[in-house]
């Protein structure tokens, strides 16, 4: 199986309630916060979704730097047609990256995915001129956190009774990569 990143759509917003429900339980957030965040001022908030493919083809013919007519980043699109199984939420004010959300289906956690939305999270926050980035994880979650430790974030502060079942999360930091000057 492959997966592929493209830039959420409208279309999305029912299978990332799903998967919103899902994986963050009474954190969840609703159906209208999620539409807010795929509504949201685009200059500062970015959706990533990862997709099933069972396409065989090099990803890397699907990865033009143009733009297609509807919009949408083709940086991140290989014409997938399969199921969604994640998702991330990336908002950015001045320097800093706020990660919102990584999400991976329950079957599909493990395999990866999670790796790269975190990567394309961080490239976008390159991309938007962040300099750091930031993010909660719930203490308990110890698969998301060795991840989040594998891709470069650190602890930072630990806030007690962060989330609704009185669990505390922790606040990781990375540094994120300039971007190459492009010549």
């Amino acid at each position: 199986m492959s997966v592929g990143l493209r830039v959420a759509t409208r279309d999305d917003l029912p299978v990332l309630a799903t998967l919103e429900r899902s994986a963050m339980a009474a954190d969840a957030w609703s159906p209208t916060s999620l539409a807010a965040e795929l509504h949201g001022v685009p200059a500062t908030r970015w959706v990533v979704v990862a997709q099933q493919s069972d396409q065989r083809e090099d990803p890397r013919e699907d990865r033009r730097e143009d733009a297609r007519e509807d919009g949408r980043d083709a940086r991140f699109d290989a014409r997938l047609d399969g199921r969604v199984v994640g998702y991330a939420v990336l908002r950015t004010v001045g320097d800093t990256a706020d990660v919102h959300r990584v999400v991976v289906a329950e079957g599909f956690r493990g395999s990866g995915i999670g790796r790269q939305l975190v990567d394309a999270v961080v490239a976008e926050a390159a991309r938007r001129g962040c300099t750091q980035a930031l993010l909660e994880v719930a203490e308990t979650n110890v698969g998301a956190r060795a991840l989040y430790a594998a891709a470069g974030f650190a602890l930072v502060a630990r806030r007690e009774g962060y989330y609704r079942d009185g669990g505390a999360a922790l606040v990781l930091r990375a540094e994120v990569p300039r971007r190459p000057v492009q010549g």
